[in-house]
């Protein structure tokens, strides 16, 4: 429901005119708090990926420092697969 209310927020601080906001000075005074509920919505949305990849990552222990490169790719899942099986 936040989200959704946040949402409406952020298509009214693009679109003014189209929620009959034609008043410039109005538009003016409602850009900051329009843009306070953007940030909002963001950080509550990445607090909840954040907790997910968390959950997701728990037991698996996906943790990596480096991203292969393709070359490597092979060689990584190999040893991946080698370390995995002992």
């Amino acid at each position: 429901l936040v989200n959704f209310v946040f949402r409406i927020a952020w298509a009214i601080s693009l679109y003014p005119a189209s929620f009959g906001i034609d008043n410039p000075v109005m538009m003016h005074y409602l850009k900051l708090p329009l843009n306070v509920c953007e940030v909002i919505r963001r950080c509550m949305w990445n607090l909840f990926r954040i907790e997910n990849e968390h959950l997701n990552n728990c037991g698996e222990f996906r943790v990596v420092k480096d991203i292969p490169i393709a070359q490597d790719y092979a060689k990584a899942i190999k040893i991946h697969d080698e370390g995995s099986r002992s």
